[in-house]
């Protein structure tokens, strides 16, 4: 089998919009990737983006200094022409695309790690917490629907204020004085 057979056997080209989705191996960001053993004694591993190879295949190399950019921020995605040349910066300034690999808005869960790296927020969460009950050995608990500590049914009764004093404390009037 051929490098171009074995990888279009790993292509879906059903995708939404016209999308080729790459059904092998995938990073944790949901881009593809294709592992190869080098033959050497050290018996190194190199590690290419399933995107790129494809590119490559079906258009020609990718200009030096150029990274591909996703049109369609689908990461999964190896159609060529959803892929552009531009430079790494280029790449950084479109890459603030409206989802993330699970579907969360990036305007409300986009965080910034210490080395300048962006993540999607809720991702992390989630995945911390599947990690915390994989701890326990316990199985996910489903997400509740209020944030924090559940109501409690006082917060549901009306305070009642007395008049006269901003601390809602009982004032004697004066006709009680006398």
């Amino acid at each position: 089998m051929t490098l171009r057979e074995w990888v279009d056997a790993r292509i879906d080209r059903n995708g939404p919009g016209e999308c080729w989705l790459w059904v092998g191996e995938r990073t944790t960001d949901g881009y593809g990737r294709i592992h190869r053993r080098v033959v050497n004694p050290s018996g190194d591993q190199i590690i290419y983006a399933a995107h790129r190879v494809v590119y490559e295949m079906n258009v020609g190399p990718i200009p030096e200094g150029l990274v591909l950019d996703h049109l369609c921020f689908n990461p999964p995605c190896v159609n060529p022409d959803h892929l552009e040349p531009v430079t790494n910066r280029e790449n950084l300034r479109r890459g603030i695309g409206p989802l993330c690999g699970n579907g969360h808005l990036k305007s409300l869960h986009r965080r910034e790690g210490p080395s300048g790296t962006t993540y999607c927020g809720q991702c992390h969460a989630d995945q911390s917490r599947r990690r915390y009950y994989a701890r326990l050995g316990r199985p996910v608990p489903p997400k509740r629907a209020w944030m924090g500590r559940p109501p409690k049914v006082r917060d549901a009764i009306p305070e009642v204020k007395h008049e006269g004093c901003p601390f809602g404390q009982a004032v004697p009037r004066e006709e009680d004085a006398a």
